[in-house]
């Protein structure tokens, strides 16, 4: 899992404002370390969407097969989200968005132990 993107003010989040990480994962990774720990309805979310959410080409940050999701700094929400995100207009809907160097994660948790002020 690679680490794309960070979101400072989220919106997207139940406690509005959460600062927050987009990772990327390919299929083993979503499914074996992801899609366990979303909530029930985050997992229907990701059975009904997850051919139309995953990436079908390799564009700008976008890698070919790979699903998106958005994380919140301290990892307790995770929400199953659409490639589009990586190209939408995000800080139009709140918040701050930047790019992040490519960094590798294990596990969704680790999310925790990056500071974005670092990069």
């Amino acid at each position: 899992m690679i680490i794309k993107m960070y979101w400072e003010g989220c919106p997207e989040f139940v406690v509005e404002g959460e600062d927050g990480f987009v990772i990327e994962a390919n299929q083993t990774e979503a499914l074996g370390k992801i899609v366990p720990i979303l909530s029930p309805h985050e997992k229907l979310k990701f059975e009904q969407m997850r051919e139309f959410y995953m990436a079908k080409a390799t564009v700008g940050i976008a890698r070919e097969g790979c699903y998106y999701f958005l994380v919140s700094c301290d990892a307790q929400a995770v929400k199953f989200e659409s490639v589009a995100l990586l190209t939408s207009e995000l800080s139009g809907r709140g918040g701050k968005v930047r790019m992040m160097p490519e960094i590798p994660i294990e596990n969704v948790a680790d999310v925790c132990n990056i500071d974005p002020a670092a990069y």
